[in-house]
């Protein structure tokens, strides 16, 4: 939405980014989403607005990405209160900050909610689109150990799972 571009000063518009996925699609080049999300007061409004824009776009893959708040950034001067300057570097200090500093408004149990009604779509229909724009007929070619059970093994898992068939140039 513009209120979510202009907050991360993006100087875009949603019909830019639409039409540029649309440009992508006529010329047959995969057009990739990366979106954010935990931006400062955000809703579940605003990534219903999000997921009603993939859907209509239909970007050949989409990525949701959770803005992460890092020391020496803005973001970090205005939310992190100091957090690394005043506490120990443990893991558990440092997994808690980055778990619950974000300048959002949607509360973590909320969130998840939202992720677990809205992702399942999305993650089919990007695996899908991996899967389509690199065959699992190639992967042990492009993968290290190649032709290794492993890989063999995953792609035929895939594959069956997708209801194409793998071929095997061994």
């Amino acid at each position: 939405t513009k209120k979510q571009l202009d907050r991360i000063k993006k100087n875009n518009t949603e019909k830019t980014n639409t039409r540029a996925v649309q440009l992508c699609r006529q010329a047959g080049i995969p057009a990739h989403a990366y979106m954010l999300t935990g931006l400062e007061n955000e809703t579940i409004a605003d990534l219903n607005a999000q997921l009603r824009w993939i859907k209509k776009t239909k970007p050949t893959t989409v990525q949701l990405s959770r803005i992460n708040i890092h020391p020496g950034t803005l973001l970090y001067q205005d939310y992190g209160d100091s957090f690394f300057e005043r506490n120990d570097w443990t893991e558990s200090n440092v997994n808690q900050f980055y778990q619950t500093r974000l300048p959002t408004r949607i509360s973590a149990q909320s969130r998840q909610a939202w992720m677990k009604r809205a992702f399942p779509h999305l993650i089919l229909n990007n695996f899908k689109a991996i899967i389509k724009l690199n065959p699992p007929r190639y992967w042990k070619d492009l993968l290290p150990g190649r032709g290794s059970y492993f890989y063999r093994a995953l792609a035929s898992r895939i594959a069956k799972w997708l209801g194409v068939k793998v071929i095997d140039k061994q």
